[in-house]
Parts: structure tokens; sequence; C-alpha cells
């Protein structure tokens, strides 16, 4: 979902709240049904990150002109309705314009990115591979079963804790702090998440890359697709291609190379029905969630076993 990226330290620029950017309605109407999660901003402290205890703090960057605070506000009310074991938990909102921050609670382990591509890990067992693939579409199934779409799912969102955790707040496509009159950039691997239908509408606005099309739940289930590739091979699909020739090859309809699981026939499988060029034909997470049990299920048939692994629902191991 457009929601911001982890800000600390930051102070959100004067804004002129206006009653249009809320739909018409006053700012008071439209956050009555939040008051048990508001908290007065003066009670934050970002520099330590602390509301009764260590938080995640994000600070919203409010529009002078205030344009942007219905987007806001839909979103908090989205996070305000999610309560589940595998996404970040939604803890407070304070609603004091120009100063606008949501509150979650504090990651304890490292991003799933960070553990394929940064920090000295040791790899991932077969299972311990499935355990996060397993969460994380469990994860998303809740959402959409909720009216939900992420929008931002990537490894730099999932976070390895004893339970594997998607935070819903967007760490992965922040703009480039890089000024290039003529140029935007996005981080590595940022548009293997992106389906045609939304690459279609990517365009450049200097320094950043933004997107204009409407992100769907088929959008989620396309960057899931990425991510179970990651996952198994700690690499991104069209890792030898340039960007542009990445744009021109999947709105062209040409799905990455899956050699790289070679031997893995239903992960194969699994990977070319996520990145179906025609959305409507992408699974859901429930029979993607089938999908990866049937595959639990041959890999313990192979070790002489008929039973599902309790791990399937935990990660303890890896962090």
């Amino acid at each position: 979902m457009s929601l911001p990226s982890q800000q600390q330290d930051v102070k959100p620029p004067t804004a002129t709240v206006k009653t249009a950017a809320t739909g018409g309605r006053s700012l008071a109407n439209h956050t009555s049904d939040l008051n048990e999660w508001t908290i007065p901003f003066e009670d934050l402290k970002f520099e330590q990150g602390e509301w009764h205890g260590p938080v995640m703090i994000n600070v919203f960057p409010l529009q002078r002109d205030g344009s942007n605070l219905a987007t806001f506000l839909d979103d908090v009310h989205a996070l305000n309705k999610i309560r589940h074991e595998n996404i970040a938990l939604f803890m407070a909102v304070s609603i004091e314009p120009p100063h606008l921050a949501i509150v979650t609670c504090l990651n304890k382990g490292i991003s799933l990115y960070q553990a394929l591509h940064v920090e000295n890990v040791r790899p991932f067992s077969e299972q311990q591979k499935l355990n996060i693939a397993g969460q994380i579409a469990q994860g998303m199934s809740y959402l959409h079963a909720r009216g939900v779409t992420l929008k931002t799912l990537s490894s730099k969102n999932v976070m390895l804790e004893s339970k594997v955790k998607i935070s819903m707040l967007d760490y992965g496509v922040a703009p480039s702090k890089y000024d290039r009159c003529n140029k935007g950039c996005t981080r590595r691997g940022n548009l293997t998440y992106l389906s045609p239908e939304l690459l279609r509408g990517l365009h450049v606005q200097p320094p950043t890359v933004v997107l204009h099309s409407v992100q769907t739940e088929q959008s989620d289930v396309y960057a899931f697709g990425t991510l179970v590739y990651e996952i198994f091979t700690s690499t991104f699909p069209y890792e030898d291609l340039t960007s542009e020739e990445l744009i021109w090859s999947v709105c062209s309809g040409k799905m990455a190379n899956l050699d790289a699981l070679r031997g893995q026939t239903i992960l194969q499988n699994l990977c070319h029905k996520c990145w179906t060029f025609d959305r409507f034909e992408r699974p859901s997470f429930p029979t993607v969630l089938q999908m990866l049990h049937h595959h639990t299920n041959n890999i313990l048939s192979k070790a002489n076993s008929s039973s599902m692994p309790n791990a399937i629902h935990l990660v303890g191991e890896v962090c």
C-alpha cells in the first residue's frame, strides 16, 4: 500500500490542510473511528523510537496543500483492521497536521532481503525456505480476504522473527537520494516485483520512478512469484538484464528463465502461474498455499515421512 518509508528525526513540512483533502469531510469526522488508536504527536520520541516502550515510528511527509491527507487516512483505516500473526502490528497513529505519524511494533529481526543478499546468514534449508514462503502466503491470503491490497510486497518488507512478519509500510521503494536531473532511480531488484500491467504505467519523475497504474490483488500475486524465486535462488529474476531490457521483456510477455529452479517442478510451475501475463489467470493466495503444501509433502515423502512439519507455521530457526 502507498505508505511512508521508515524515517526518524524528520520534521514534516508545514501544511495547509483543506477540507477537500478528506473528500469534503472534516478531519474530526474522518478520524472519529480512530480515536482509540490516536495519540498526541508530542508523546512520540523520534530520536529513540519510543511510545510506552520501543516502537517503529514512521513519519508521513504531508504535502503542503494537504492533498495527500486522504490517502494517509485511508491507509490508516486499512492498518486499523488488520490483526494477524504474519502482519507487523499496527499500534497507533498521530494525526495533528502538519504532523502525521504511524506507530508499529519494533522489528525484532532482519529483513528477508538482508538475509538473502546482505548479511552473512547461513543458507536456509529447503524446509526453512518453504516456511518463509508459506507464512508470507498466509499473511497475504489474510490481507486479500480483508479486502486489503499490499502493493509493496518485496523481500525488504518481510521481517524474519519468531514468525515471519509482513510490514505494510513501504521500506522497499523509497526515492533515490541522488539528484539526477534527467533520470529516475529505483533500488536493485525493485522492478522484478512489478507485473506487466504496472510496468506499463511506469513513469520517470527525476530523481524517482513512480507508478501511475492501479495496483491489485493480482499484482500482489505477481510480486509473490518474484519472492518465491528470490527465496529459493538468492537472486532476482532477469538478473542479467538492464532495467530497460527487463521492462521490455516483461511487457512483451517474455517470462524470466527458471533454470535456477531446475528439478523443482512445483516451484517452477508456481512462479510461472504467478507471473502469467494475463493478471486474471494468476492464482489466488489460497491456491498458492495449496501448491506450497503439495511441494512440502513431496519433500517429506522423499524423507520417508508422511506428516506435515510443525515448522510450516514457524521460522524460529531462521533468525
